[in-house]
């Protein structure tokens, strides 16, 4: 696929999130906002909504920036500030007419500031889960910090039924461990988790010849088998990374806090894995004003922080 259509089909899905984003929000408020009976109730309700939409922006602009990232090699931090400054202007500009048309009310939302930014760490085709020259046993990430992702999405047909990869994370004073080895009488993948010292094997069946892992969480995309995650894990963590990566075929992304933690090289025409900039958590302006309620706040949203 080519440059131009990965950016149209970044640009499509960040314009489904946003208008996803805001239908929600306006359900939330005509569930909240009190008939003006009296200037009690009034102002009531339009605390309660003013809450209500605070809450529900935090929420969409994760979502918002996290949709926006996807589908991006960033290099250099001003394009993820301006790929997220404008998702967020069609948010506000989309938000402002439905609440004025619903409510008769104002309500804006704007990117304050520069994002903290993090670091993604990608491999976006099938190959083995190797580092740049080639090693199957490597630290992703070798410092610390804290991780707000990590996805593996596995080829089950290429996942080895003898050697099973593993995937690990450290926090200094014990290690997680996830081995993934296939079954070759069904095709499914057994995967065991060994967290906090608990050891937990379950049955993973693939979907159109796929099982994708959430790490963070335990749940496979699927939702057809869960483990122990890396959400339980005391952080921060002190490396992850990969044990017999020769053994299994499939891409990844893994998104941590602190970038010099990470040991592969950018996206700037590297090789994969490669890894870029990514918002970690954003700054926002929020406006909400109606006949009883003027309301301006600045909020802090998580984008990857937070989920450890």
């Amino acid at each position: 696929m080519s440059a131009a259509r990965d950016r149209a089909q970044v640009l499509l899905v960040g314009a489904v999130v946003v208008a996803l984003a805001v239908l929600a929000l306006v359900v939330v408020l005509n569930s909240t906002v009190v008939t003006e009976t009296s200037g009690d109730a009034s102002a009531v309700g339009a605390v309660d909504a003013a809450t209500e939409f605070t809450y529900e922006v935090r929420r969409n602009a994760k979502s918002i920036a996290v949709r926006t990232s996807l589908g991006e090699n960033y290099t250099d931090a001003d394009a993820v500030r301006a790929d997220l400054a404008a998702a967020m202007g069609n948010y506000s500009d989309l938000l402002a007419a439905s609440v004025a048309a619903e409510h008769g009310a104002h309500a804006s939302v704007r990117l304050a500031g520069v994002p903290e930014n993090g670091s993604r760490v990608r491999q976006l085709d099938d190959r083995t889960f190797v580092d740049g020259g080639g090693a199957g046993s490597w630290d992703v990430v070798d410092g610390t910090t804290e991780l707000g992702w990590f996805v593996l999405n596995l080829n089950a047909t290429l996942v080895s039924e003898t050697s099973p990869l593993v995937a690990t994370a450290s926090n200094g004073s014990a290690t997680a461990r996830y081995a993934v080895r296939r079954n070759g009488s069904t095709g499914s993948l057994r995967v065991t988790a060994t967290v906090d010292g608990a050891t937990v094997t379950r049955t993973c069946s693939p979907s159109g010849g796929r099982v994708a892992l959430d790490l963070v969480s335990g749940r496979s995309a699927t939702g057809g088998c869960t483990v122990p995650g890396l959400d339980g894990v005391e952080g921060p963590l002190t490396g992850v990374g990969f044990e017999n990566g020769t053994q299994a075929k499939g891409v990844y992304e893994l998104v941590v806090e602190n970038a010099t933690a990470t040991t592969v090289g950018t996206c700037a025409g590297g090789a994969p894995p490669c890894r870029g900039p990514v918002p970690w958590s954003t700054t926002l302006d929020v406006t909400y004003r109606d006949g009883s309620l003027s309301y301006e706040h600045t909020l802090t949203s998580d984008v990857y922080g937070g989920r450890r």
